[in-house]
């Protein structure tokens, strides 16, 4: 019985970049399978790499894509600690360069803040201010300080009822403290004399 011949294989065309594929040749001089060559859907790795990224990357593989053009120092304060990639646009996706901005970690906070994209109030980072009253003033607003220290809004909220406890205890305190070093001078005084 004859052995059948077998079929040529059909040149592929990479899914990427649309070049042929070629079959691949071993160092023993063995070709690729028909069955592994048509399993093949790029002609090398680098076009593999791009042809099985995500159309809609994660959030992570986004911030690893801007981290490469993560500068050396702040480009508002020149530090170098504790550095940021900020997107001008605000649009996470676009990280072409000329979007990016390395901002150190109070920078950013501060544009973002000046912009009026930072709403503490609302406990919400990128809330939208309608009006200009809320806009810094150069005082610090303690909900703003409580969201940066990591507490709850209102968490550092005194009562009034609880205010006027809290001075009194102060000022009892320390009316007790001087009234009696008051008295224990006077008994000094009053043995030195008798």
């Amino acid at each position: 019985m004859a052995k059948p011949t077998p079929q040529p294989v059909q040149p592929k065309k990479c899914a990427y970049c649309g070049n042929d594929i070629p079959r691949r040749t071993f160092p023993s001089g063995r070709s690729d399978s028909p069955s592994m060559y048509t399993e093949r859907l790029y002609c090398n790795r680098v076009c593999q790499g791009h042809g099985q990224r995500s159309k809609t990357p994660s959030r992570s593989s986004r911030h690893r894509r801007a981290q490469q053009f993560l500068g050396s120092k702040c480009e508002t304060c020149e530090t170098t600690m504790d550095l940021l990639v900020h997107h001008k646009d605000r649009n996470n996706t676009n990280n072409a360069p000329e979007n990016l901005m390395t901002l150190c970690r109070s920078c950013h906070t501060r544009w973002h803040w000046e912009r009026g994209h930072l709403d503490p109030a609302k406990n919400n980072w990128f809330g939208n201010r309608a009006d200009s009253s809320t806009r810094p003033t150069g005082r610090l607003n303690p909900d703003w300080v409580e969201v940066l220290m990591g507490y709850p809004i209102g968490w550092s909220r005194v009562s009034d009822e609880s205010a006027s406890r809290l001075s009194e205890t102060a000022w009892s305190r320390k009316s007790r403290k001087s009234s009696g070093e008051r008295s224990s001078r006077r008994g000094q005084k009053d043995s030195a004399d008798a």
